[in-house]
């Protein structure tokens, strides 16, 4: 097995067989409801609607008015909002926007590629106070599961949105933009080379000592690898009625099938395509609920053991990151932490952050105008396991506002109601559209009806018979590379509506701090000091998920004390709660004795807080 490099990121191509099978089978989210009615919880506010960030040391404003608005950022960075079709228009995207916002973004250094070329990264924000190295940060990482071309696009028009009026930003937060978070993966999907985002890190799937010698193959030369029915008594598989989608198989069902890559038996040892080449998902190469290597290959040998993935998660524990937001997938929605049916439970939660969640939820749809329903775990919204997803391990052990954005799914385009009942005029098919099959994913019913409504079925290849030698046929079909990936260029714009207001909303509701004094006093040399924090702004300065971490402060207030004075109660740093939005916190109180005319600092701070001082003179 060949070690992996610095921060390498290889081809991907197979997944195993009977893994990520279209109508792999989670529950069903609650239907759709009406922005902002998800939950009953009030939304977010709007950056208009938010009291102004403390004025920074050095405003930005001089320098806002003077540069020049960049116009369609997204569009000049993206190509008219053309999806990047490669990691040299996602790097030229990123150049673009970093030069033309000079000095409010930079480079971000987040790993190298082969040759020793760097991720397309980049931090920006607001000038204020603090260098944004210091600040809380807002993290987007585009397609980290290396097949949502529509999440890296996603990334590049947030990042290019909020840069219009970056003096707009709260000075408080900085926000790093990594639009291709896993860049030969995704590339390489969009060539049609790969099939589910892992990377070529070879991988002895088989545990025959070999690696890589039995991967897919062509085999109706129609120019793309799809997915393969093979008969099997033992198979987990059953065609569903309609004869597209697949259902898990029960008791008595037959006949059932093997599901995995098109392709034949290369190592003769009579199984097809179980060691193809690579290799490792990111987005699963995670430790929360990972089951390892010998379950599944493609969360990596270890966890972490990807050095991309490793950077990623070094970033946000030494920057506290506060937001996570991973623009990915092909649901459509926003999904919340809980990628296996563990951490999908009810209990894994805390009900204080499944609150927080509502609030967020709320603000998504009412930025974007998608009707999503309820809160829907990644579980839920991707109608099968993530077990080792990021999603997890940024919100259980990084303690970040964490959830994956769709940006694309076909509830975003609905069909009226008077739509033709099926694009395909077949009365077996229309059952597929007239009631859910049982057995089959939610999210592939809602896509086999989008593609019938909008394209008469283009996009999934019908199941036909193929010869792979010995007599024996296989069945070759599904969904075609993309089909579900990346929206048509006259739903991009779509897409994307929303997406910046959203993440603006949230990083304006990170908690804001102040120092409130109830007593300054003094007698003689002997001070006394009496003072709490209040969190002015909307959201907590931390999950209670993070509650039990060693390193999570929840808040604090500290007494700096002159030269020549001496502490004689209290304590200088004073550990606090978590603080709720609007909230605050005991009152911590100290007595020092100290000259006349001393003056003393207190500062305060919290997991997503960005630190606040006052001075103060008994």
């Amino acid at each position: 097995m060949a070690p992996p490099d610095s921060g390498k990121p290889v081809e991907p191509s197979t997944q195993k067989p009977d893994e990520g099978a279209p109508g792999a089978q989670g529950p069903v989210p609650q239907g759709p409801g009406t922005p902002g009615a998800a939950s009953g919880t009030p939304d977010l506010p709007s950056p208009e609607s938010t009291p102004a960030a403390a004025p920074a040391a050095n405003p930005a404003g001089a320098a806002a008015a003077a540069a020049p608005p960049p116009g369609n950022v997204a569009a000049s960075a993206a190509g008219a909002l053309d999806m990047p079709r490669d990691l040299n228009a996602v790097a030229a995207g990123v150049e673009r926007l970093i030069s033309e916002r000079t000095p409010f973004a930079r480079r971000l250094d987040l790993g190298t590629l082969p040759g020793g070329r760097r991720v397309p990264a980049m931090l920006f924000g607001a000038e204020g106070p603090l260098p944004l190295e210091e600040r809380p940060v807002v993290l987007m990482l585009g397609s980290l599961d290396g097949e949502s071309p529509a999440g890296g696009l996603a990334v590049l028009h947030v990042a290019g949105e909020l840069l219009r009026e970056p003096a707009g930003l709260s000075n408080g937060v900085a926000f790093a933009a990594v639009p291709w978070a896993s860049p030969k993966a995704q590339e390489l999907s969009l060539q049609g080379r790969s099939a589910d985002g892992r990377n070529l890190l070879p991988v002895d799937e088989d545990r025959d000592r070999r690696v890589d010698e039995d991967g897919p193959d062509d085999l109706d030369g129609d120019g793309m690898i799809v997915q393969m029915l093979v008969e099997d008594p033992e198979g987990l598989w059953v065609r569903a009625p309609g004869q597209r989608l697949l259902s898990r198989a029960k008791a008595g069902d037959a006949p059932r099938y093997s599901l995995c890559l098109e392709g034949k038996d290369d190592d003769g040892d009579g199984r097809f395509n179980e060691d193809g080449p690579g290799g490792v998902v990111l987005d699963l190469n995670f430790p929360v609920g990972r089951e390892g290597p010998w379950k599944d290959n493609l969360a990596g040998l270890s966890p972490l053991s990807d050095p991309l993935a490793r950077n990623y998660a070094d970033f946000a524990l030494v920057r506290h990151a506060a937001v996570v937001i991973l623009f990915q997938g092909s649901h459509g929605r926003l999904a919340i932490p809980g990628g296996s049916k563990a951490t999908a439970a009810a209990g894994w939660m805390p009900e204080a952050d499944r609150g927080v969640y509502e609030k967020l939820l709320t603000s998504f749809q009412t930025a974007t105008g998608r009707r999503t329903g309820a809160l829907s775990t990644l579980y839920e919204s991707r109608g099968r396991e993530r077990r080792g997803a990021a999603l997890d391990w940024f919100y259980s052990v990084a303690g970040a506002l964490a959830v994956e954005v769709a940006p694309w799914g076909p509830a975003l385009d609905a069909p009226a109601e008077s739509a033709p009942e099926n694009a395909r005029f077949d009365s077996t098919r229309g059952d597929e559209k007239k009631k859910p099959l049982e057995g089959v994913a939610a999210e592939d019913q809602a896509w086999i009806r989008w593609l019938d409504d909008t394209s008469g079925g283009i996009g999934f290849i019908d199941w036909h018979p193929v010869d792979v030698g010995l007599g024996r046929q296989v069945l070759v079909g599904g969904w075609e590379p993309g089909a579900r990936s990346a929206p048509p260029p006259q739903h991009v714009a779509r897409a994307l509506q929303g997406l910046a207001e959203f993440t603006r909303r949230v990083s304006a509701s990170l908690p804001r701090l102040e120092v409130r004094l109830s007593e300054v006093s003094r007698d003689g040399e002997v001070c006394r000091i009496r003072a709490r924090v209040a969190n002015v702004g909307q959201l907590p300065t931390g999950l209670s998920v993070s509650d039990a971490r060693v390193d999570s402060v929840g808040a604090w207030l500290m007494l700096e004390l002159p030269t020549g004075a001496k502490l004689i109660a209290g304590s200088e740093r004073c550990r606090l709660s978590r603080l709720a939005g609007g909230g605050s916190s005991r009152e911590c109180e100290w007595i020092v004795v100290a000259p006349a005319g001393s003056s003393f600092a207190l500062r305060a701070g919290g997991d997503w807080a960005l630190s606040v001082s006052k001075e103060v003179t008994p």
